[in-house]
């Protein structure tokens, strides 16, 4: 299993997780496997081969690796014969007042919704046969997400921020999602969007 953003929160929660799911796991660093660089990913996956990579990588303020990375990935792995498992976000969507389903179309308003949703449609369609998954905040343990920082900086009076009361998601542990994506990897009858979220919704303010 190869991982791109290994390093990153969920990537450090994936690492345990293959472990346990019995996987020999590859992690190439960003300066090895620059996403944006299509040479460089079709020569690093060229060459391992991998039975299956996860693309974690990506900069929320960075439309080429959002965007071109997930394409170079998808096409790489598509080149190989590489499953891919992508990992998306809720922020595909604008919000409304009834769950959002795999059968809806994204309506992103923010950028990096936008980003993402233009992600799941390159990757889909230079890889047809990989799995996209939705996912909502994460939050973890013995790491901290930047949502949980956020929080932090605000209780220590590092920083001021909004807690919207009628922003609603479905927050997911990383270990369980990270365990998610371990037993999916090998799943090849599952491709297409999945969403792979926590079974509560609540506020960000109540979270």
């Amino acid at each position: 299993m190869m991982v791109t953003g290994a390093s990153g929160f969920l990537g450090r929660h994936l690492l345990p997780a293959s472990e346990l799911g019995g996987w020999e796991l590859l992690a190439p660093d960003s300066k090895a496997l620059d996403v944006r660089r299509a040479d460089l990913v079709a020569d690093e996956i060229r060459s391992w081969k991998p039975t299956v990579v996860v693309h974690l990588a990506y900069r929320r303020d960075d439309r080429s690796i959002i965007v071109d990375g997930s394409r170079n990935v998808a096409v790489a792995c598509a080149a190989a014969g590489s499953r891919m498992v992508h990992m998306s976000t809720d922020m595909v969507f604008a919000g409304r007042e009834w769950p959002y389903t795999e059968n809806d179309l994204p309506d992103a308003t923010l950028d990096y919704g936008r980003w993402k949703a233009e992600a799941e449609a390159a990757v889909m369609r230079s890889h047809p046969s990989a799995l996209v998954l939705r996912s909502s905040l994460l939050y973890g343990t013995e790491h901290q997400s930047p949502a949980q920082r956020d929080v932090a900086d605000v209780l220590a009076g590092r920083r001021t921020m909004r807690f919207f009361t009628d922003e609603y998601r479905c927050p997911a542990h990383a270990a369980d999602l990270a365990a998610a994506i371990v037993q999916l990897a090998s799943r090849r009858d599952v491709s297409g969007v999945l969403h792979v979220a926590g079974p509560q919704v609540v506020s960000r303010a109540n979270l």
